[in-house]
């Protein structure tokens, strides 16, 4: 009887040592899933701290930088805006010249004298002969570049610049050699220059001045002296113009690169 009653009373021991160790087992589980569940929280709940710091250090950085940022006047204002259309205004008057300049070009023919063969001697006139770098299709070089034809009738500015040199040999201005002498025994009477600007059209005979100039200069060696010539004139249509000097002049003529004759339709 005793021995039953002790396997008895064993079973139940067991089974409390069984339940025991799972209650324990279990108690561990929940304590570390709380201790995961407490950590995550903490976790969350920085982040949160920290993006709201983040948001008030933004804010007052924002809030500084506008207080610290010069308020303008009225005043200062008006003249911001005075001067944006001030600057505007200028660009456009900029523009305007530009398409000026660009349009007078296109109305305009520069000729430089050609000092290869400067004149050709035409009716017992010496007419000067003229370079062209571009073609110009209202205003053309004509007759062995010694004509510039005018193609359409208008107010035309013509201007002209001509340079004298007396050469190393005898001035051709002189007659008698010997008869005027200076200090140094060097010719040192004066000569006399002509030009012309001449014009002729159909609806006339001949040629007719546009401009022409007289002037002197002493007849020594290396002398130099130039002639300018500048007129408004109104041209009609197929007109055409030339420059004559004097015979008298023919070897005057200096190798000056700077000398044109230009004709501009106003």
């Amino acid at each position: 009887m005793a021995s039953n009653s002790n396997s008895e009373l064993s079973v139940p021991v067991t089974e409390q040592r069984e339940l025991l160790h799972a209650m324990m087992q279990h108690c561990r589980e929940m304590k570390r899933q709380e201790t995961c569940s407490r950590l995550v929280t903490g976790f969350l709940l920085l982040s949160l701290f920290a993006t709201f710091l983040l948001v008030q250090v933004s804010g007052d950085t924002n809030k500084k930088a506008a207080s610290e940022r010069p308020q303008m006047s009225m005043g200062q204002v008006q003249a911001q805006v005075q001067a944006q259309v001030q600057a505007q205004v200028q660009a456009q008057a900029q523009a305007q010249a530009q398409n000026k300049t660009r349009s007078a070009r296109r109305r305009s023919i520069h000729l430089l004298i050609n000092h290869e063969q400067p004149m050709v001697l035409i009716n017992d006139s010496y007419v000067l002969r003229w370079l062209s770098q571009k073609k110009f299709k209202k205003l053309q070089l004509r007759d062995n570049n010694t004509t510039v034809f005018i193609s359409k009738k208008g107010l035309y500015l013509v201007n002209l610049k001509i340079s004298y040199r007396v050469p190393d040999a005898k001035c051709p201005c002189i007659n008698n050699p010997g008869e005027s002498k200076d200090e140094e025994g060097g010719e040192s009477i004066p000569c006399p220059l002509q030009v012309s600007i001449q014009q002729h059209n159909g609806n006339y005979e001949g040629w007719r001045n546009v401009a022409t100039a007289i002037e002197t200069m002493l007849c020594t060696v290396d002398t130099f002296h130039t002639i300018t010539l500048n007129r408004v004139v109104e041209l009609e249509e197929s007109t055409m113009l030339i420059v004559t000097i004097a015979s008298q002049n023919k070897q005057l003529i200096s190798s000056n690169h700077y000398d044109y004759f230009e004709v501009t339709r106003l």
